[in-house]
């Protein structure tokens, strides 16, 4: 993670940022990562410099506590409206084109990217903002303290439709070129123009509170009384065969989906959260069950290596 307040120069920005991750992550970025910095994070930060908060602090590429994933920014600094710490996480996406795969609200096609679907960015800043407050000790109680941006900078409202669709609470908001008035607006509400710094400093080395015993959160989970927050291809996997399970039962089929990944990767957690869907779905509830009526949660298997979706690391495609 990389703290940037502008005094480096756009044009050195990425080399910065790389050789940050290399002495500190031992991550060795792709050149295609290179070229999303070069090209989203100039302008998040002319939106803030325009929204006269050259003082909020950019917490670049920012860990997530316990893992290796990254979020792309997080911006620190004071609430203006309590004057205490503020973080809104900022997903930036290249992306200029965008639909909803097969009108699941959850996934989305992206033009001239293979290896789709993807999940809906919106849906993946909601789960880093989960995550971070989950393990962050400061900010425990404090949920009016962290708030999510999906920001679409070089698309147009029109260009992405439906994806403005998916309902969430007012903490996660989706912007593109079209809105950037109203982010820049957002970002005002958001901040004081004050030293961002002392913020960043209590995200980035506060107390890091650990996670329940495996057992015992898969044990809450499968009872409902408690959730694995997914993110990244964590997520996606979810989302795909959710989606699969679904699009099969309504076509009265089989169909199968392969998760990957390496010890750590998150496979039990996401083998978990789709037992629990796949019971609540047997629910009695009209608009879940049904949709997804006799899923069988003993038929969920996780399979070696093949097609489907992979676990690990993170895509930083654009």
């Amino acid at each position: 993670m990389l703290t940037t307040n502008g005094s480096v120069p756009e044009r050195r920005l990425s080399e910065v940022i790389a050789e940050h991750l290399r002495r500190t992550a031992r991550v060795n970025p792709s050149d295609a990562e290179r070229r999303s910095w070069d090209r989203s994070l100039p302008v998040l930060a002319r939106d803030l410099v325009d929204a006269g908060l050259g003082a909020v602090e950019m917490l670049v590429e920012y860990q997530l506590p316990l893992t290796s994933k990254r979020a792309d920014v997080v911006l620190a600094g004071v609430d203006r409206r309590t004057s205490g710490d503020a973080y809104v996480v900022v997903e930036l996406k290249q992306w200029s084109q965008a639909e909803l795969f097969e009108d699941d609200p959850k996934l989305v096609l992206v033009g001239g990217m293979s290896g789709g679907p993807w999940l809906h960015p919106v849906l993946q800043v909601e789960h880093y903002c989960e995550y971070i407050a989950d393990f962050v000790a400061a900010l425990e109680g404090r949920s009016d303290a962290l708030r999510g941006v999906a920001y679409l900078h070089n698309a147009t409202r029109q260009s992405v439709p439906g994806l403005f669709d998916l309902a969430l609470d007012s903490n996660v908001r989706l912007f593109t070129k079209t809105e950037r008035s109203a982010f820049v607006g957002y970002l005002r509400d958001r901040f004081e123009n004050a030293e961002g710094h002392p913020a960043a400093e209590r995200l980035v080395n506060g107390r890091v509170q650990p996670n329940r015993p495996l057992l015992e959160k898969a044990a809450n989970v499968l009872k409902g009384r408690d959730k694995f927050i997914l993110v990244d291809q964590q997520q996606k996997a979810f989302e795909t065969v959710r989606h699969a399970v679904e699009g099969a039962f309504a076509a009265n089929t089989k169909r199968v989906v392969t998760i990957t990944g390496g010890p750590g990767s998150g496979k039990t957690a996401v083998a978990i959260e789709l037992l629990h869907y796949m019971a609540s779905a047997n629910s009695p509830e009209p608009d879940l069950g049904q949709r997804t009526r006799r899923i069988r949660p003993d038929r969920l298997r996780l399979h070696g290596p093949g097609p489907g979706v992979r676990l690990g690391g993170r895509d930083h495609r654009p």
